[in-house]
């Protein structure tokens, strides 16, 4: 089911909230946006044609399924599937910023936000998940439905809390 207007509580969830956040999955896709913005001023006309075109795909996705009640996919699944395609778009524009990772500070936070965005998938990929661990029965925005909180918690046996689902219907 569609709405319109786009919701802001889904912008924010498919950019940040912890079971779906793209953000909290894969922080490197910050790089991307960053990437995107450098590239959109390069003085080549045909990449800055080509990134505005790209940047615009992503906008739009993430307008169009703000729009969706089940942005948040349902529940019952791991990690921001509906962003895939927006991310890959975003992993585009990484190129464009290595030169500024010749800074140590910058080149620091490239590699913490790598680390995370790669064990943070293993553990999706590789350990096993039920429904509990993803925060199916709890509202996207509950802390404890991150994999980096969820299933240490689950293997020290300390108790989820959730909070009460409350995704809001479109009027």
């Amino acid at each position: 089911m569609l709405s319109w207007p786009p919701r802001l509580e889904a912008i924010a969830g498919l950019l940040i909230s912890p079971s779906r956040g793209l953000l909290l999955y894969t922080p490197v896709a910050a790089f991307g946006v960053w990437g995107l913005f450098l590239a959109s001023r390069s003085p080549e006309r045909r990449v800055r044609v080509q990134t505005i075109a790209l940047g615009f795909s992503v906008i739009v996705s993430i307008l169009f399924l703000s729009c969706y009640e089940a942005w948040h996919g349902a529940l019952a699944a791991f990690g921001p599937r509906y962003m895939l395609e927006s991310a890959t778009v975003l992993f585009i524009f990484l190129p464009f910023v290595q030169q500024k990772l010749e800074e140590k500070r910058t080149r620091q936070i490239w590699k913490v936000l790598c680390v995370w965005s790669i064990v943070c998938h293993g553990m999706g990929a590789y350990l096993r998940w039920d429904l509990m661990d993803i925060g199916a029965y709890a509202s996207p925005w509950t802390l404890s439905s991150h994999p980096f909180i969820a299933k240490p918690m689950r293997l020290l046996h300390i108790p989820l809390i959730n909070i009460p689902n409350t995704i809001s219907k479109p009027s």
